[in-house]
């Protein structure tokens, strides 16, 4: 299942606290149709909805589209954050940017 660094756990609090989300709500990853072949992995302040699966690290939660669990199963969800803005990105068990 994906993990959250600390940077992520941190990053994904302050985003949830800055807006009028519920207590409930996240970043959630769905798939999103591009075209008929090809797709992209979409990044949201959420609800969870039906089906989905959820990580949780210290108050922060992550909800995937079970489309997307496979994609992230081994993975890690970080953050840079530059000029105060956050930027996520996938990295692979050894720190290297994936997706």
């Amino acid at each position: 299942m994906l993990t959250l660094s600390a940077d992520a756990t941190q990053a994904i609090k302050e985003v949830l606290a800055t807006t009028d989300a519920s207590e409930n709500a996240g970043i959630r990853f769905s798939i999103v149709p591009v075209d008929e072949d090809k797709a992209k992995l979409a990044l949201s302040v959420a609800e969870p909805e039906p089906g989905d699966a959820r990580v949780e690290k210290d108050g922060a939660n992550v909800y995937l589209e079970q489309t997307v669990v496979p994609l992230l199963d081994d993975k890690i969800l970080d953050v840079t954050v530059e000029g105060g803005n956050a930027a996520f990105s996938i990295l692979d068990r050894q720190g290297n940017a994936t997706l």
